[in-house]
C-alpha cells in the first residue's frame, strides 16, 4: 500500500457502486485507481471520489489494478460546477491535460498549474474565459512548445506586432510583409495566414506566463478589454495547432458561449 496526493479528472462508473477513477498525481504520473463503492453516499471513498477533488489517497494494488482504501481530502474544486462557464472551462483542462501527462512519469508543474487555475476558477479570481486562455498558453510552455518571445525572430530589431502562430515567434510588420512577399507555394501561403496581431499589453502577458512560477500565474500586467480578447485568441489558436485537434469540452463551451451571446 501507497499513499499519494492526486487530482481526480475523470470518474466513471464500474458497475452499480464502484468507480474507475483518472487520477493526476505529481510523482507518478496519471494513474487509473478503481474505488470500491465509490458511488455509495454510505461509502468513505466518495468524498475523494469526486472529480475536480484533490485528495492524500491510501491505494493498494490486487490482481494487476490499483485500489482506493481511503483518504482525505485536501481541496475541492467542485464549486465549478455551480457555474456552467467555469465548468466548461474546469472540464476542457482536466480533458486536455491528458495529452500532456503519461502514467508513471513524473511532472508536478503541469498538476500545480491545473490546480492553481482550478482555485483561480472556484475562487472568481478571474473570468473563465481568461482562465482558458492562461491554461493554453502556460501548458504549452512547460510541455517545450515555449515561443521565441525576445523580438522579431527575423531582423531583432523591428517592433514586435504579429505573433506566428506556428512557428511560436514575434514578427516585425517588415518582415511579416516580406514573409508574405516570398510565399509562392500553397502551404507557404497557408503559414502565412497563421500570423496575427499581437497588442503591446498582450505580448508583456505572455512574456510574463512564459517566466513565471504557476504560483504567481494571477499576477500578471493588467490587460484592457481588447487586450484581454488578443491574448484570448492567440492561446487558443497556438493551442490548438500543436496539438492537432480539438477537445469536446471544448466544442461545448464554445456552444456555451455562442448562446450566451445571442441573448
Amino acid at each position: 500500500m501507497f499513499c499519494v496526493d492526486g487530482l481526480v479528472l475523470q470518474a466513471k462508473k464500474r458497475g452499480e457502486h464502484d468507480l474507475f477513477l483518472q487520477v493526476l498525481t505529481a510523482d507518478r504520473g496519471r494513474i487509473l485507481i478503481c474505488a470500491k463503492g465509490g458511488r455509495s453516499v454510505r461509502s468513505g471513498q466518495m468524498p475523494v471520489s469526486q472529480p475536480f477533488t484533490y485528495s492524500n489517497m491510501e491505494v493498494y494494488e490486487k490482481n494487476g489494478f490499483l485500489w482506493l482504501k481511503g483518504g482525505s481530502v485536501i481541496h475541492s474544486f467542485y464549486s465549478v460546477s455551480e457555474d456552467l462557464e467555469s465548468f466548461a472551462v474546469a472540464s476542457y483542462m482536466v480533458e486536455s491535460v491528458q495529452d500532456f501527462t503519461d502514467e508513471g512519469v513524473t511532472d508536478e508543474s503541469v498538476l500545480r498549474l491545473l490546480l492553481n487555475l482550478l482555485y483561480a476558477l472556484s475562487e472568481k479570481k478571474a473570468p473563465p474565459d481568461l482562465v482558458k486562455a492562461l491554461w493554453e498558453f502556460t501548458l504549452l510552455s512547460l510541455s517545450g512548445y515555449a515561443p521565441d518571445l525576445q523580438g522579431c525572430a527575423v531582423c531583432h530589431k523591428g517592433a514586435p506586432a504579429f505573433f506566428d502562430i506556428q512557428n511560436g515567434r514575434l514578427l516585425c510588420p517588415e518582415c511579416k510583409a516580406r514573409e508574405e512577399v516570398r510565399a509562392p507555394s500553397e502551404d507557404e501561403r497557408e503559414e502565412s495566414r497563421m500570423i496575427a496581431p499581437v497588442l503591446d499589453e498582450t505580448l508583456a502577458a505572455m512574456r510574463y506566463l512564459e517566466r513565471t512560477d504557476s504560483k504567481k500565474i494571477m499576477g500578471f500586467p493588467p490587460l484592457g478589454p481588447a487586450g484581454r480578447i488578443n491574448l484570448e485568441q492567440l492561446a487558443e489558436s497556438f493551442f490548438l495547432y500543436h496539438v492537432g485537434h480539438s477537445y469536446k469540452s471544448l466544442s461545448f463551451y464554445k456552444g456555451m458561449k455562442g448562446e450566451v451571446e445571442k441573448r
